[in-house]
């Protein structure tokens, strides 16, 4: 007797056991309304009426919030809405202008972060979500584009080193805020060259990057920094390039990305995400280099994971520049407080680089989204910028007359039409707080 009620009580301990499995497996759901609100399942998002599937990303400026609301945010089925976190941002840096070693630079807050992986990072990565570094320029003369063979070495090594050492799913190229002019020289007005003409004041001894605008986006080649000399004080010229010049910078910035984003391919592996915030890059990202507008990013299909279009009050068709589109996002969607709805009549276009298409309702975007996949020529990521607690709504359109939304409204109204579902929360909430201070 005794025997027989031990494997009873084995029997029932079974049953107990695989009634959790089940649970798990499906998920624990609650109501709120007439909404479930789930754990979360990383599965596949399709676009409604189609058969292609779609990837999203958002970025988390980790200097102000919580990466873990990301892991909040699900379809009405349970599917997790995101697919990549990016951790805005650490950058690319000089740790010796004199010998010349470019570096991963993590400032204290995504320092934090990563020493605390296993508070922010691992339980999203434990849902499914990949979480991804961002890289970005730091006003410090040197970017992804400006990097001669010693600095790109020195330079990914330490980039592949951070990425293996916090068991991270991957980087985000960033080619932003990368001159030095931006604070050796704020508001110092205009010089005025040898020809008569004026430019922004700059300083001898300021480092640069290749080309460079006052900002440090590779656009203008006001400024002229030879990445064969690597880094060193005065490697620059302060000239308004010929056309000629201004092409040659166009072609060896562009054969320095290229080459760089190559190499963190290598040294990261096949199963890493690199992603490309395409800011004014993807035309002249080439093997050999090319002048602006007239080269594609077709040459690195094999190394980039997905690209994403930049502009935030645009959507521009057929910005890929040769990346396949199932790899490209051509739009994104910023919800760092003044988001954008189309409520009845659309709200008045924003004519941006002759995009007369362009307007800033999220209705408008998800609409050509999912137009663009009804007609067979779909893209196939999506991504979000800046995202906060919950709690902090957003603005309900461009007035002032409008009332506030929540987050999980606001996102709804692009989910609706893509994949036909709004976004709920899961039990967390997505209302995490930066619970760290320095």
């Amino acid at each position: 007797m005794q025997k027989k009620r031990a494997n009873n009580g084995k029997l029932l301990l079974g049953i107990m056991a695989a009634a959790v499995i089940v649970f798990m497996a499906i998920g624990c759901t609650t109501t709120t309304g007439n909404k479930a609100i789930a754990t979360g399942t990383m599965r596949d998002k399709v676009i409604v009426g189609t058969d292609q599937k779609v990837k999203t990303a958002v970025y988390i400026e980790v200097n102000d919030h919580n990466p873990l609301n990301a892991g909040s945010y699900v379809l009405e089925d349970g599917t997790l809405l995101f697919d990549y976190v990016i951790l805005f941002a650490a950058n690319i840096r000089n740790r010796d202008p004199e010998k010349g070693a470019a570096y991963v630079h993590l400032n204290e807050n995504v320092q934090y972060i990563l020493d605390n992986r296993n508070k922010y990072i691992v339980p999203l990565q434990e849902k499914g979500i990949k979480v991804l570094l961002a890289l970005l320029g730091d006003h410090d003369g040197i970017t992804f584009a400006s990097l001669n063979d010693t600095e790109r070495e020195t330079f990914i090594a330490d980039l592949k080193k951070n990425v293996e050492y916090y068991h991270l799913d991957g980087v985000n190229f960033d080619d932003e805020w990368a001159s030095k002019e931006d604070w050796d020289n704020w508001g110092n007005g205009l010089a005025v060259g040898a020809e008569g003409k004026t430019y922004d004041t700059i300083s001898p001894s300021s480092i640069w990057t290749y080309p460079v605008s006052t900002w440090g986006w590779p656009w203008s080649g006001k400024v002229y920094r030879n990445p064969a000399k690597g880094i060193e004080v005065g490697n620059g010229q302060f000239t308004e390039p010929t056309e000629a010049e201004l092409t040659k910078m166009w072609k060896e910035s562009g054969e320095s990305y290229y080459k760089t984003i190559l190499a963190a391919r290598k040294a990261l592996g096949a199963d890493k995400i690199i992603s490309l915030y395409e800011y004014n890059t993807g035309s002249y990202i080439t093997p050999a280099g090319a002048a602006n507008g007239t080269a594609t990013l077709s040459s690195l299909e094999g190394a980039l994971s997905f690209a994403l279009q930049p502009q935030y009050n645009q959507y521009v068709e057929n910005s890929a520049n040769g990346l396949s589109r199932s790899k490209y996002s051509p739009f994104g969607i910023d919800l760092g407080g003044g988001a954008y709805s189309q409520d009845g009549t659309p709200l008045p276009p924003i004519v941006v680089n002759n995009d007369d298409h362009a307007t800033d309702t999220i209705h408008d975007y998800a609409t050509r989204f999912k137009t663009a996949a009804t007609e067979g020529n779909a893209y196939n990521v999506l991504y979000f910028y800046n995202l906060r607690p919950q709690s902090e709504l957003l603005k309900y359109d461009s007035s002032e007359t409008k009332p506030s939304v929540t987050t999980e409204a606001y996102i709804s109204r692009m989910t609706q039409i893509v994949f036909g579902q709004d976004v709920v929360l899961t039990a967390e909430g997505g209302d995490y707080r930066k619970d760290w201070s320095f």
